[in-house]
């Protein structure tokens, strides 16, 4: 039998409703964060451990050539260090993310088990 479902205004027609039409496996993704959070931790670390040294300081930085490598390497130890921000920030919300489809999941099963959905295949 086809079932009329309407969910804020938009009406839409199934010929069943399953509860496992969709699958995420939360702690899976979680884990995927917090590998992601990792990488920007070595980025980190290989600014960290750089920083000072891709420039020489020959000629005491009195050279034109000293002052432009000096410069791009500063702008390089900028770059990396806005890159490991970025990672880090892309870690934290793919668990986010995670976190928020569970709560999501769990309001839904919630709201499909008030109105009686729960059991219909």
């Amino acid at each position: 039998m086809a079932h009329n479902h309407d969910v804020d205004g938009f009406q839409e027609r199934s010929s069943s409703y399953s509860t496992d039409a969709v699958r995420c496996d939360v702690e899976q993704v979680k884990g995927i964060g917090g590998q992601v959070s990792k990488v920007s931790g070595l980025v980190g670390n290989a600014h960290g451990k750089q920083t000072g040294k891709l420039a020489g300081t020959g000629h005491g930085g009195r050279s034109l050539t000293a002052a432009a490598v000096a410069r791009a390497a500063t702008s390089w130890y900028i770059h990396l260090q806005d890159l490991a921000s970025r990672i880090a920030t892309a870690g934290v919300e793919i668990v986010a993310g995670a976190n928020g489809y569970a709560h999501t999941d769990r309001q839904a099963a919630h709201h499909l088990g008030r109105i009686g959905w729960a059991d219909r295949d």
